[in-house]
């Protein structure tokens, strides 16, 4: 069994470690302003963050399967690794081209900290408090996304934007140095709450025998897989699209739809929590009503998490429904401000409850399920 203070310091620092992943990230795009004082046009400018972009998307669904051959410590570590390497390297470049390369290194690295994170989580948390534990460390990423504009641009305005840049580089590598010698060596133990529970290594579980067509044919995947599209298209068509469309076609003044979108992005945060605390009640008071080796029976934790999903989708259809037809010119703020905490509630709330669930479906092949269902997101 493993001790609480050995999951929380991994949990701490999974969350510090996603914090980075997501502040390095963004250290090149917040400093674009002074790279176009210096002759970088727009389009070179986003020649380079395709070239991230692209990247991740390639390397993301691979980073994955070998998740469930790695060890989570090395491949946190060697993803934060080579993040740092290329941003060290970004501000030696002298042309596009060499701007683009280390960016696309950089995606490379940034595709290997959702899955390895995930399976460090996992790794660290009891089945009651993975959800929980999941949903903390995804919150990072919005600390990180708030917090990284303010210190970027005073790094870049005071010392110059090579010199944000080089920072951003320096602490990703003293965050990979020190998951390297603070997380626990592989094999100290096993996975999630499985540590040396027997009755869960003879679980015998039709769908643990690791065959492609099995997991990919999956009923509960192909379920993951086509709720994780929709949540995708409702964060990226609200996030992206609401300053256009509440502006130009329903007339809302400019602070009021970036008021509508802070709202989303403030629901996000407590989605995230709602949906992983929410989930591992249920799944624990399904275990305290299934009796011995309940918490073994993976079948019971589908069951229990299933409803908070579709619970979240049905809520977000209600919110997209209000934002389609209700949201006017004349619509008052107290319904605006519902609209958009609905919306970001259970949207990011499903993102964390999916995850989870799509690793649980077969143990043996999580990495390769929670790629699917997060690839789904990327079109």
């Amino acid at each position: 069994m493993m001790g609480k203070n050995s999951e929380l310091k991994a949990l701490w620092l999974a969350f510090i470690a996603y914090f980075t992943y997501y502040y390095n990230r963004k250290s090149v795009t917040l400093v674009f302003p002074q790279l176009i004082q210096e002759g970088l046009t727009q389009q070179d400018a986003g020649t380079i963050i395709s070239s991230q972009s692209v990247a991740m998307a390639l390397v993301t669904f691979g980073a994955g399967i070998l998740s469930d051959r790695f060890p989570a410590k090395h491949m946190v570590c060697f993803g934060l690794l080579v993040c740092a390497m290329s941003t060290l390297l970004f501000p030696t470049g002298t042309s596009v081209g060499q701007y683009s390369l280390y960016w696309f290194i950089n995606g490379l690295g940034q595709g290997f900290s959702l899955p390895s994170l995930l399976k460090l989580t996992r790794e660290n948390s009891t089945p009651t408090r993975f959800a929980t534990n999941w949903s903390v460390v995804l919150i990072s990423v919005n600390f990180a996304g708030v917090s990284n504009p303010f210190i970027t641009a005073y790094l870049s305005q005071t010392y110059y934007w090579r010199t944000s840049v080089y920072i951003s580089g320096v602490l990703t590598l003293l965050v990979a140095s020190t998951c390297f010698i603070l997380l626990d060596s592989p094999g100290d133990s096993d996975e999630h709450g499985e540590k040396s529970d027997t009755s869960a290594k003879n679980n015998k579980n039709k769908h643990d025998d690791g065959r492609w067509l099995d997991i990919i044919q999956h009923p509960l995947v192909l379920m993951c897989i086509i709720s994780r599209f929709s949540v995708a298209v409702t964060r990226q068509g609200v996030g992206d699209w609401s300053q256009i469309y509440l502006v130009n076609e329903q007339h809302l003044d400019v602070y009021l739809s970036s008021t509508f979108i802070s709202l989303v992005e403030i629901g996000g945060i407590f989605g995230k929590l709602i949906a992983g605390r929410i989930s591992d009640i249920l799944l624990r008071r399904a275990i305290a009503a299934g009796g011995p080796g309940a918490e073994s029976d993976g079948q019971l934790k589908l069951e229990a998490r299933l409803p908070v999903s579709i619970a979240m989708l049905s809520f977000s259809a209600l919110a997209l429904h209000l934002y389609c037809f209700h949201i006017k010119h004349n619509t008052s703020l107290p319904v605006l401000a519902v609209t958009a905490l609905l919306l970001g509630i259970n949207a990011s709330g499903n993102v964390v409850n999916l995850s989870v669930i799509a690793t649980e479906i077969s143990p043996k092949r999580a990495g390769l399920c929670a790629s699917l269902v997060n690839l789904s997101a990327k079109g």
